[in-house]
């Protein structure tokens, strides 16, 4: 072995270096002062610079590096680098202020030291590595100057005493001139080490796939980050684990008021409240849980989360003692009264304004008056000094003032002794002892000066929401709730108020005290209403809002900002005044419940749930004595001197007020330090019981052993949150460890500890799920959910903004509140972002204003709407892994590197995209049609997914792919979401994609600067030789690939969407140039990307331009399949190309793209140890051709993805912007109306020109139409019937307009014409009844005159409705002339004729023997029944479905000429509910679990006449019980009718749940007929078969439900009618429940017939006892049970039908004209 040291290499290294005409500096850079054996840290000791800038601690190196200088030149494994050949130093320059960003600076540099020292002119490549801090404070940036191959290889130092003595060689000839080769492994263990090893790794990670880089080295703005989100990441839970859980939470709720109430304590307090907590025990709501997130179990990863930290989102601050500031005895007698201690002007003045205050009050003023301050220039000047030095007063009347020190201490309610104990060890020392802020009282620390004043109260104390007229009955109603919230503070225990004192009765003569305390100042008050609704009371301590000042000139501060609530600059929160504490969030509650259930999943136990709340939590804090000074009040009270003055009482706050800005931080530290005494008490509890755990559990906790916060070591199986006063424990069962948490939390929160006053038992919780901050979760089950008002809230406010009623900042407060929602549901960030455009500039136009909404933002309301209506909710899993991806293990990193290059170059818009994926190579260059839609960041995310393409197709059984970019703006939308409208389309159709599917769970991706980013950045740009070279300098052949179909198709669908929204055009490059002036690195959102604009970029030749091409004259990619290669010891399968058939189906045009043809330089031979590549040919030299925005016909876009197919039978609608021409407007009115409209346009002088008629009516008729969408079918029937049969030609008749277009009329402002109006809307109704024939099928001898009412109202409904009139008559006029029409309707045909007909109940018998129909070979009509066909089997499972649904018949068959939808009912509404699991369809296997453990049918309603949206009963679930037994059981049948049917999984949601016998929706005329025929199969009368309908199926059930004792309001919830108590009771209903009610329905006697029904029979049978009404009861009876009854009997026998308004109109006059009245409101 040679040991002799290689001499080192002579270059001349004169100082300071030129390169061309610039002068560079290159210093040599040392990183210590002393010399070392070895390349250490950084310093500067020789600097020759022609600069006069000061120097920064950043600096540059670089390092020449050669790869592989041994005999074979083969990778990595024999590498070296060029250092100065002088210890401790490197070749470096310092980095100027102002010029540390200039990299293209720092190529040239390197490019010219590469040249100096003779290794090689042309073929190196400098490269940016990145930078490293070191240890100046400062970044070293890194440049290596890759060596090409050199012909003589150079001697390299192989030991570090070859190196010694290299050096010593050197420093023998005094001046630097040499240096020397050196490898890496020399240099381990220094600063210039660590630069060498990032140099390397950095290579090794461009040549092939590599492991991570060294942490410490920075490539860009954004670290590398992994692409996470709620959906992924989650494992599915073995099949039964649904199962288990839930039996595991049915247990815990049988067991646990039992645990609560039998274990001794020997403490008589906690025995009465153990049985109280034993009382709320309450089962899990599973009808409240959505289907989706029971079925999606998941398991738990209890490895990675066994030594998770709890997470409380708060701390325990560390504080010193509180001193307090007492002020001196008062050097005088204590006045007597406020005239021996104000000065007389101030009581003048305040006296004045306190009986203006008292008019606002009353109303007799309509403005607020202004507030009124004073300092101690309002005090007699003898007791200034000591009020100025903090004295204060109490002022108990006249004669009885005191110092306010000295008054009596607050009778508080806590528990002093074992405060006094607890608080001794806690770290937040300004809370213990006796003066501490608990038993000392409250203190504002604000140090604020004497101040009197008098302000208003706030404008919700009268219940407005802006300055309006306070005598009004509601604001009188608003004012007195506060005063009695006031009366019972003042009056309670504890005492909250002092008690009041009148206002401005007694200043009128004599002495006075007006004040409760000397100073005083009120803090405005108000209200605001509660969940229950009564009234809290609130105070604002910001008074005043915006400053103001006093008597004597000087600046009133409010309390508030006195608090120094905010942070000064630069000052630690924790050191403030009030330590400023943040609260736990949903967030954290999800981690804990998850950590607990990975460990109770896997030990098979449940867990518990303990919610308790405090009562007034704020006011259970008293305020110290000298504060009471600054809590002054002017509240109003309830007594009054006469029965409309109302009074106003001065008084003070004794307690912590709502308001107060330090009360919630204040009360969350008190409650940190509970939760720290509960964690004391809990654990002693414990301690005796750890040696019985599992063994599990005792690995669990001795994990967690060293995981410690401010609340103790965390080897605990509880954890407790405080959110202010909502308190809740998550404890690992079993029930015995939930009562020890119960006990511990009575040893600190409740009697046995603090003596916290715990609020009314109704909301506390406790067991296996809770209610916390508005969110329900169940960690047994894994899920959570928002509560229904908080569902309700956004749901109603979706629609009310839809509907365009919402006032900019209603919507603002509506956004909020779902972005609230999305912190839960971890929906993406687009599905929010977009919806703030409405009230941000420029389209805002005021708060006040109604908000308008484009369809890209209604569609997302429509979303958030869906979102909350059917799935509420999410799992624990899919919100912690939304925060906290698992770690990718993978030792691998796949790179795929691209850029983008947007600009004009000899007056041509160019724009290339281009990547490389290690040899591979590829560009494409959007053509001209993008110009007016593409920006640099737009065109860099393009790449991004282009590059994404190119390597899921090489490698996609890649585990870890890390996407680099060199616009911060790209990976900054992958990791979060992008505010760039054309970067969000671009990320949503990217996400909507195949490949996102495939690759989202490894993707990582990181910004790195441009000049790290070579060989993308010269593809982009179209410099083939340069990006040859860099990736030949890697050791890599470079070869040209082409595009994936996948990725032409992503672009175009990208260009149509931009195309379609329509964006303003990005100002040009030259333009940006201009405006920023920027130099370096401009590849950033907004900039141009001119990447080199400071230097002139390498001169290197640059291949010819080439002209963009249709896709028919580029290679296709079967021409050129992908290649088959092998790197760094990876195999890489073969990617053929058709395995981007299962990512797009159909081949877009490309004419938007073209390949950049690489010259055939770069294929040249491979060298020895390069990587082998097989080389793809370049493709063909594309022909010239130009391209407009119109190029693409719509026929070759790829369609639009859609959530799911449309039904076979659906018919394929017009596109949305194709208006319908006005022939097919489909009803007369609309057409009607057009007309109108287009007359107007044309003769009234609105701004038409008349130039565009066409054009008009195409928008009106596009309107018209969508406006008759809206509305119900048989609305607008009934409303084109009544148009086209009698108000046109009643208006011919007239010879008058039948559109009613006079809105003075109508209105009324014009008297006369309005007497006419009302005439012409009275004499239609009349005239109709002449005309209208009696209705079919009835035996009335003419029409009713209600009939002729509904008709006038129609007609009034299309106006108001239709034509969108302001104002239209009311409809009494119309039902004046109705009232008297009946009466004569009565003389002519009798009182019987008005009785309305209705249809009959089914009675048990006729649907028993209905059903018992259903048996082969039964005759009905023509067909005879046939069990195993289809039609049959639907048709009894929707007869079973109808007797125990009430469907209507809507809702399972259609009318004529509407098509079936995904608003019908279908097979996907159909689910199973077996053993606690949801099913989505039923299978032979599940079908005999269903016989053997029994089960339910779940059936999801569909959208009704009564909820059009399916907003308010479309998430209820109908629970539909299996039995073997009973006559009607319609889960039975659904069952036997599914398994026939057997329709696919992924068909359900496209197939009627009920079809006929040619396998399609039934019709009503079908179903009716069939159903008549039927009728008189099972012996009902041929004249009685009329009397029934469909309907009568749905008037069976409501009958049965209230014979079987059911009430109104749950008649209503299970027949699904919109009422709020319909609603409640449903909430309250399990599936149990549910089943029974419908149980006991199906037992129940029915047999109610109508009076009209039986008129004929009367007439028969005459009268009993004389009396032609006993007949009436008789007939009823005979025919409704075939017995006699008396009439007391009669009357108890149920009857129950749907509410009909137009029905009432019969009886009487006053019910017609208040329903006139109600229908007229209704309208308007």
């Amino acid at each position: 072995m040679n040991t002799a040291p290689p001499a080192p290499t002579h270059v001349c290294l004169p100082p300071p270096f030129v390169a061309g005409d610039k002068a560079s500096t290159l210093v040599l850079y040392s990183p210590r002062a002393e010399p070392t054996e070895t390349f250490s840290d950084a310093r500067v000791i020789a600097a020759p610079s022609t600069s006069t800038q000061d120097v920064t601690n950043d600096y540059v190196i670089f390092i020449p590096s050669a790869m592989g200088i041994d005999e074979t030149h083969s990778g990595f494994n024999s590498s070296a680098v060029a250092l100065p050949a002088r210890k401790g130093l490197s070749f470096g320059a310092p980095l100027e202020k102002g010029n540390t960003g200039a990299k293209n600076d720092w190529m040239h540099r390197a490019k010219w030291l590469g040249e100096c020292l003779g290794l090689g002119s042309t073929d190196g490549q400098p490269l940016l590595i990145g930078k490293l801090p070191n240890a100046a404070g400062g970044k070293t940036a890194i440049v290596s100057y890759i060596v090409p191959p050199m012909d003589s290889k150079p001697k390299c130092c192989e030991s570090a005493a070859h190196l010694r003595a290299a050096l010593d060689a050197d420093e023998a000839h005094g001046e630097l001139t040499h240096y020397v080769w050196v490898p890496p492994s020399l240099l381990k263990g220094s600063a210039i080490g660590m630069a060498v090893e990032c140099v390397y790794a950095r290579l090794r990670y461009l040549h092939s796939p590599s492991v991570p880089l060294p942490v410490d080295l920075q490539l860009g703005v954004v670290p590398l980050a992994q692409v996470a989100g709620q959906d992924r990441f989650v494992a599915p839970a073995p099949d039964g684990t649904v199962a288990r859980r839930l039996e595991l939470c049915r247990a815990l709720e049988r067991e646990l008021p039992a645990a609560l109430v039998s274990m001794p304590r020997g403490d008589s307090g906690y025995a009465a409240y153990a049985q109280r907590c034993a009382m709320r025990v309450e089962p899990m709501p599973l009808g409240d849980i959505p289907t989706d997130l029971i079925e999606g179990a998941e398991s738990y990863p209890l490895d990675e989360l066994m030594a998770r930290p709890y997470q409380h989102g708060t701390y325990l601050p560390h504080t010193t003692p509180l001193v307090r500031k007492r002020p001196p005895p008062p050097p005088w007698p204590m006045p007597t009264c406020d005239e021996e201690l104000y000065e007389e002007t101030f009581l003048e003045a305040y006296d004045k304004l306190m009986k203006e205050h008292l008019e606002w009050h009353n109303g007799v003023r309509a403005r607020r008056p202004q507030p009124l301050f004073g300092g101690v220039e309002v005090l007699k000047p003898m007791y200034r000094d000591w009020f100025a030095s903090g004295g204060a007063l109490k002022c108990d009347g006249v004669g009885k003032f005191s110092p306010l020190c000295e008054a009596a201490p607050y009778p508080t309610h806590w528990n002093r002794e074992w405060l006094l104990n607890h608080l001794s060890s806690s770290p937040d020392k300004q809370l213990a002892g006796e003066d501490g802020l608990w038993l000392g009282g409250i203190d504002l620390l604000d140090d604020a000066p004497f101040l009197m004043g008098l302000s208003g109260n706030l404008i919700s104390a009268y219940g407005l929401e802006k300055m309006g007229n306070t005598a009004s009955a509601a604001s009188q109603a608003a004012s007195d709730s506060i005063a009695r919230e006031v009366h019972a503070f003042a009056h309670g225990a504890p005492q909250l108020y002092e008690l009041p004192r009148a206002a401005g009765e007694t200043c009128v003569g004599g002495p006075n005290a007006r004040w409760t305390t000397c100073p005083w100042c009120n803090d405005p008050c108000g209200g605001a209403e509660k969940s229950d609704g009564s009234t809290r009371v609130v105070t604002s301590m910001s008074n005043p809002p915006d400053g103001g000042t006093t008597i004597g000139g000087d600046e009133v501060i409010s309390k508030n900002v006195r608090c120094q609530l905010h942070a000064p600059e630069g000052e630690d929160p924790r050191t403030w005044k009030h330590p400023k504490l943040e609260q736990p969030s949903v967030g954290d509650r999800a981690t804990n419940d998850i950590i607990l259930a990975s460990l109770a999943d896997k030990l098979d136990v449940p867990i518990g749930k303990i919610a308790i709340d405090g009562w007034k939590m704020f006011h259970q804090w008293f305020y110290e004595t000298s504060q009471l000074a600054k809590t002054g009040a002017l509240v109003p009270l309830l007594e009054r001197l006469e029965p409309h003055k109302r009074r106003l009482g001065v008084t003070h706050a004794l307690v912590m007020a709502m308001g107060a800005g330090p009360a919630s931080n204040d009360c969350q530290r008190m409650m940190n330090d509970l939760t720290r005494a509960f964690y004391l008490a809990f654990d002693e509890l414990e301690a005796p019981h750890r040696a019985d755990e599992p063994a599990l559990a005792t690995e669990f906790l001795a994990a967690r052993a060293g995981l410690h916060d401010d609340f103790g070591c965390m080897a605990r199986l509880a954890v407790c949150l405080v959110f202010t006063d909502d308190g809740e424990i998550t404890v690992l069962g079993p029930a015995a460890r939930i009562e020890r948490a119960n006990y511990a939390i009575y040893r600190s929160f409740g009697d046995g500890g603090a003596g916290m006053i715990l609020a009314d038992e109704l909301k506390w919780v406790l067991s296996s799920h809770s209610l916390w901050c508005g969110l329900h979760a169940a960690p047994s089950l894994g899920v959570m959910w928002f509560s229904r008002k908080k569902r309700i809230k956004c749901i109603s406010g979706v629609t009310a903004a839809l509907a365009g009623k919402m006032t900019e900042e209603q919507y603002r407060s509506l956004i909020s509140f779902i972005s609230y929602l999305n912190s839960v549901l971890h929906e993406h960030g687009y599905l929010i972002t977009p919806l703030w455009a409405p009230i941000n500039s420029p389209r805002s136009n005021g708060d006040a204003a109604l908000v308008e909404l484009k369809s890209e933002e209604r569609g997302k309301l429509k979303i958030w709407r869906k979102r909350m209506s059917t799935c509420p909710g999410t799992t624990l899993m899919r919100h912690y892994r939304s925060k906290t991806p698992p770690p990718n293990v993978s030792p691998v990193e796949w790179l795929s590197a691209t850029d983008a290059r947007l600009d004009w170059v000899d007056g041509v818009w160019t724009c290339g995209i281009g990547g490389a994926f290690y040899g591979l190579l590829w560009n494409i260059t959007l053509d001209d049609s993008w110009r007016t839609i593409a920006t640099i960041p737009l065109a860099e995310f393009l790449g991004m997914v282009g590059g994404l393409y190119i390597t899921h197709r090489e490698v996609p059984e890649a585990a870890r792919i890390v996407a680099e970019v060199d616009a911060a703006a790209t990976p900054h939308a992958l990791i979060d979401q992008s505010d760039a409208v054309r970067l969000r389309v671009a990320h949503e159709i990217f996400m909507e994609s195949e490949l996102w599917l495939a690759i989202r769970e490894i993707l990582f991706t990181r910004h790195i600067w441009g000049d790290i980013n070579g060989a993308p950045d010269a593809t982009s740009r179209g410099d083939a030789l340069r990006a040859a070279a860099l990736t030949r300098a890697l050791g890599l052949t470079p070869t040209w690939t082409n595009i994936p179909d996948g990725y032409i198709h992503y672009l175009n669908e990208v260009k149509r969407r931009l195309i379609e929204l329509d964006l303003p055009a990005p100002s040009t490059a030259f333009e940006r140039r201009k405006r920023h002036k920027r130099t370096g690195d401009l590849a950033e959102p907004g900039a141009c990307a001119i990447k080199y604009m400071g230097l002139p970029a390498p001169k290197m030749p640059t291949p010819p331009r080439h002209a963009t091409a249709p896709r028919s004259n580029v290679a296709s990619p079967d021409d050129h399949p992908a290649p088959k290669r092998a790197a760094a010891g990876v195999a890489l399968r073969a990617s053929p190309l058709q395995r981007l058939g299962r990512l797009m189906r159909r081949s877009p045009s490309a004419a938007t793209v073209v390949h950049m043809t690489p010259p055939p330089e770069v294929e040249s031979p491979p060298r020895a140890g390069a990587r082998r590549s097989l080389a793809l040919p370049p493709p063909p030299k594309p022909a010239h051709v130009t391209s407009t925005r119109d190029e693409l016909p719509p026929h070759r876009l790829p369609p639009p993805p859609a959530p799911r197919a449309p039904p076979p039978s659906a018919p394929v609608s017009a596109p949305p912007s194709e208006a319908r021409p006005p022939n097919e407007l489909p009803t007369a009115a609309l057409r009607l109306r057009l007309e109108h409209l287009c007359s107007v346009a044309t003769n009234k002088g609105v701004g038409f020109d008349g130039h565009r008629p066409d054009r008009l009516r195409s928008v009106l008729a596009n309107f018209l139409n969508a406006t008759a969408k809206a509305a119900n079918i048989s609305s607008v029937g009934g409303e084109n019937s009544a148009l086209r049969l009698y108000w046109e030609p009643y208006c011919a008749w007239l010879g008058i307009d039948p559109v009613r277009s006079n809105m003075d009329a109508h209105s009324g402002r014009d008297v006369d014409l309005y007497a006419l109006e009302c005439a012409i809307m009275g004499g239609f109704v009349p005239w109709t009844m002449a005309r209208m024939p009696p209705k079919k099928g009835s035996n009335r001898k003419a029409a009713l005159p209600t009939s002729g009412l509904k008709v006038a109202g129609a007609v009034r409904r299309l106006h108001l409705k239709r034509y969108h009139f302001p104002f239209f008559v009311p409809l009494t006029v119309a039902a004046q002339a109705c009232d008297g029409l009946c009466k004569q309707y009565i003389i002519d045909h009798g009182p019987d004729a008005l009785y309305p007909q209705r249809k009959e109940p089914l009675t048990n018998e006729i649907v028993h023997a209905l059903l018992s129909l259903f048996s082969t070979g039964t005759k009905i009509g023509t067909r005879t029944v046939d069990t195993e066909n289809v039609g049959w089997a639907s048709l009894e499972a929707m007869f079973h479905t109808l007797a125990q649904t009430g469907f209507r018949k809507a809702e399972v068959s259609l009318a004529a000429g509407v098509e079936w939808n995904y608003s019908h009912v279908a097979m996907g509404d159909l689910m199973w509910l077996i053993d606690g699991v949801v099913y989505e369809y039923l299978t032979p296997e599940l079908l005999e679990r269903l016989q053997a453990v029994g089960g339910y049918a779940l059936l999801r309603p569909p959208p009704s006449k009564a909820d059009p949206l399916g907003l308010h009963w479309g998430a209820c679930t109908i629970y539909l019980r299996y039995d073997a037994r009973t006559t009607i059981c319609a889960a039975r049948a659904l069952a036997r009718m599914e398994l026939l049917r057997n329709v696919p999984r992924g068909e359900r949601k496209s197939t009627p749940l009920f079809v006929n016998f040619q396998r399609s929706v039934w019709r009503h005329t079908q179903l009716t007929d069939i159903f008549r025929l039927m009728l008189l199969l099972a012996g009902v009368p041929a004249e009685q078969v009329r009397n029934y309908s469909m309907h009568s199926w749905r008037i069976y059930l409501a009958c049965a439900l209230l014979a079987a004792g059911a009430s109104k309001g749950t008649i209503q919830s299970l027949l699904r009618w919109r009422s709020e108590e319909a609603l409640n009771i449903y909430a309250r209903m399990n599936d149990a429940v549910y089943a029974d009610h419908l149980a006991a329905a199906g037992q129940a006697k029915v047999s109610s017939i109508r009076t009209t029904t039986i008129a004929g029979i009367m007439q028969k049978i005459g009268t009993v006892d004389g009396h032609q009404h006993a007949a009436f009861q008789e007939a009823w009876l005979r025919s409704a049970t075939g017995q006699t009854f008396d009439a007391n009997t009669a009357a108890t026998l149920p009857r129950h039908d749907e509410d009909d308004v137009m029905a009432d109109l019969n009886s009487h006059s006053k019910q017609l004209y208040r329903l006139a009245k109600e229908c007229d409101d209704e309208d308007a």
